[in-house]
């Protein structure tokens, strides 16, 4: 069986992150990855690009539609995964 857990951030909480502070959570998803890669269940993980930067491709009538920025406007934003 294959789990995903993904992470969720509010950019209003990490807007103001100074470099110690993005340090610390480097340090602290170091750590959690490592346990995960020595415990052998570690598949993949990655940080995803700011929501702004996003593109959103749909279908709708039988046409492509490309969108910039996310599909929907919500407080929280997919920031990265682990599977």
């Amino acid at each position: 069986m294959t789990y995903t857990l993904l992470l969720y951030t509010d950019p209003a909480v990490v807007a103001d992150f100074t470099p110690d502070d993005w340090a610390k959570e480097r340090e602290i998803y170091g750590a959690y990855i490592g346990a995960l890669h020595e415990a052998g269940v570690l598949e993949k993980t990655d940080w995803l690009q700011p929501a702004h930067t996003a593109t959103t491709v749909s279908m709708a009538d039988g046409e492509e539609r490309i969108q910039d920025g996310p599909f929907a406007e919500t407080k929280e934003t997919l920031g990265g995964f682990f599977v």
